[in-house]
């Protein structure tokens, strides 16, 4: 989601950095001759710049595909486990992106907002691209990665949710598309604080202070 100027996202180096120079036509383009390759989870910041400067759009089909079957993957083995979630966290970033519709939509610089939901050894994404919900496993350097230049907007670690509970809600909002406006990467981690009542002022005050509260936590980064 576009905010107002921020120093950009810092390279990342050897591979992944050929990987976030790709354009997401390029990735799709990987993908259909690879059925391995999905969007770099370390770039996710980059693949949610895919947007459009209209209020919605639907990205790449290709991605989309790869998107969501990745996800029905990890929702299906979360419906069929009975196991509890008690430590998630809401992440902000200043994402990079530099086509044209980015330029168009953003004004010097590009938030994004993600969840890190822990179940004790595995550390999982959740986030809204433009190209759809992506819910995956992080290895543990994709973990510190994603986190290296972010900040944490909230840390739920009093309640319990089950893992189904999630999976379901997740499987309800792949449903609903992109918009730029009104179903963004902030909407959704709002969203999922509501849905499951976490605590706090961040999600009793509406979306238009959580919208502040993105906004501001974007740390500048610096070499």
């Amino acid at each position: 989601f576009s905010f107002k100027s921020r120093s950009s996202t810092k390279p990342i180096m050897g591979a992944e950095a050929s990987k976030a120079t790709m354009g997401v036509s390029a990735l799709a383009g990987s993908a259909m001759a690879d059925p391995s390759i999905l969007l770099p989870v370390t770039v996710s910041a980059a693949a949610g710049s895919t947007v459009s400067s209209s209020s919605s759009s639907g990205g790449d089909p290709e991605i989309m595909k790869r998107i969501k079957h990745t996800t029905d993957q990890l929702t299906a083995r979360w419906n069929n486990k009975a196991f509890e979630i008690k430590h998630v966290e809401i992440w902000t970033r200043a994402a990079q992106g530099s086509s044209a519709a980015v330029a168009k939509a953003a004004v010097g610089g590009i938030c994004h907002t993600f969840l890190l939901i822990e179940t004790g050894p595995s550390t999982f994404l959740l986030e809204r691209l433009v190209e759809g919900v992506r819910f995956v496993t992080l290895t543990d350097e994709a973990v510190e990665e994603n986190k290296k230049w972010a900040k944490r907007m909230h840390l739920a670690d009093n309640m319990t949710i089950s893992s189904k509970d999630i999976a379901k809600w997740i499987e309800e909002k792949q449903s609903s598309p992109y918009s730029l406006l009104g179903n963004n990467c902030i909407h959704f981690a709002y969203q999922f604080g509501v849905h499951f009542k976490f605590s706090g002022s961040l999600f009793k005050s509406g979306i238009v202070h959580f919208f502040g509260r993105a906004r501001s936590e974007i740390p500048d980064k610096t070499d």
